[in-house]
C-alpha cells in the first residue's frame, strides 16, 4: 500500500467514526460537541487537511473533548472508544502527509 492509499485509507475510516460520533453526540444530547466536531466534517470528506487539524484540536487541555462523558456507562464506553478511534486515525493523518512535504 502506498502512502497515498494509505491516506485515503485513514481518511474513509475516519469519515465513518466521525458520522457514528456525530450520531452519539445528537443522541446523548451533547450538542456543544456535535456542532464542533460538524465543524470539520466537511474538509474530512474532502480530504482535507484542515478538518484533520480541526478535529486534533478539539482534544487535549482543560474542559476540552477529550473530558467529555456521558450520562450511560455504554455510551461512555462507546465514545471512550470512537475519541481514540478518531484521535488515532487524524494523528495518523496528519504524520502521513507530513511525509509528503
Amino acid at each position: 500500500m502506498t502512502l497515498d492509499e494509505r491516506i485515503e485509507a485513514r481518511f474513509a475510516e475516519l469519515e465513518d467514526a466521525l458520522d457514528e460520533l456525530l450520531t452519539l453526540l445528537l443522541r446523548a444530547e451533547q450538542r456543544f460537541w456535535h456542532r464542533m466536531l460538524l465543524r470539520y466534517v466537511d474538509d474530512v470528506r474532502a480530504r482535507r487537511l484542515t478538518g484533520v487539524t480541526g478535529v486534533l484540536g478539539c482534544y487535549g487541555g482543560a474542559d476540552t473533548f477529550s473530558d467529555l462523558a456521558l450520562a450511560d456507562e455504554l455510551g461512555t464506553a462507546r465514545l471512550t472508544r470512537l475519541r481514540t478511534q478518531i484521535f488515532e486515525l487524524a494523528n495518523g493523518i496528519a504524520a502521513d502527509c507530513a511525509r509528503l512535504r
